[in-house]
């Protein structure tokens, strides 16, 4: 194909590719391509964040996780990644609990992670969980509202 084949009219795409078209990552994909960091070893069996307590992998999306280690200097006097991190958790597993009682898989919620250029309620971020089945296993994915697609 030239480009002066096509100077006048239209392309028509039906008739070409231009690359592999990735519609959806797999979980441990995304891992792996940084997408999401794995946070599962910092969830407690309490958070029932699979059935009966049991376990399940859990990540934050590499934005959020972003948000959560820039921590403002005035915060760093109550706040620390751990500290951060787990408020995330604890508020996303009482949303997803709460969702689940009305037979969602996802819920939105919001947390408090003030950083340096963030200025009154700019330091309220709006997140959401949602809860996955991938190849017959559940997982849980945390992040910005924005970084998920809404059905």
């Amino acid at each position: 194909m030239t480009s002066n084949e096509y100077d006048n009219r239209a392309i028509d795409l039906t008739q070409h590719s231009f690359g592999d078209y990735v519609n959806e990552y797999s979980f441990a994909e995304a891992i792996a391509g940084g997408q999401l960091l794995n946070v599962t070893s910092w969830v407690h069996h309490e958070m029932g964040f699979g059935p009966n307590r049991y376990c399940v992998p859990v990540a934050l999306t590499a934005r959020l996780w972003k948000v959560i280690v820039r921590i403002s200097p005035l915060a760093k006097r109550w706040q620390t990644v751990v500290s951060r991190g787990n408020d995330v958790l604890w508020l996303s597993a009482y949303a997803l609990q709460r969702a689940q009682q009305i037979h969602r898989d996802a819920a939105n919620f919001q947390c408090f992670l003030p950083t340096d250029d963030d200025w009154g309620i700019e330091c309220i971020k709006p997140l959401r969980v949602e809860r996955r089945q991938e190849k017959g296993k559940r997982v849980v994915v945390i992040g910005f509202r924005e970084e998920f697609v809404v059905l």
